[in-house]
């Protein structure tokens, strides 16, 4: 076994097992978003933005918040979730990644994290 395997199995192993600690804030997904492209896993890195980010979206958010996980809404670190901030420029993975996932190409390019009747949500970035 190569130790990128090792790494990439250790991380997904870690992201299935519901005993495991998750992160619960969009700055802490940051990372777990880079681990996956360190490894090679730009796919999964794309998908799980869309899955995380895009829930956000979908649920009303129009910018990102400062925590979040979907289903508990209630969930905060200080006690209260009035205290959460809900423009939170930590939690802008997003548009990084995104760029970074282009591999500054120099095009305009679109990718959409969410998409409905009700929503529409969508990044445009120059890979520079």
């Amino acid at each position: 076994m190569t130790n990128e395997f090792n790494k990439s199995y250790y991380l997904q192993k870690a992201m299935k097992d519901i005993d495991s600690k998750k992160p619960v804030t969009p700055y802490m997904n940051h990372y777990l978003v880079e681990a996956m492209i360190k490894l090679g896993k730009n796919k999964e890195a794309m998908d799980y933005v869309k899955s995380f980010w895009g829930v956000m979206v979908k649920e009303g958010a129009d910018t990102f918040y400062e925590v979040f996980v979907p289903g508990n809404p209630l969930l905060s670190p200080y006690g209260d979730s009035l205290m959460n901030s809900k423009c939170h420029a930590w939690s802008c993975t997003p548009s990084y990644f995104i760029r970074k996932m282009m591999g500054g190409n120099g095009k305009y390019e679109q990718t959409q994290i969410y998409d409905s009747q009700t929503y529409f949500f969508s990044f445009c970035v120059v890979c520079s």
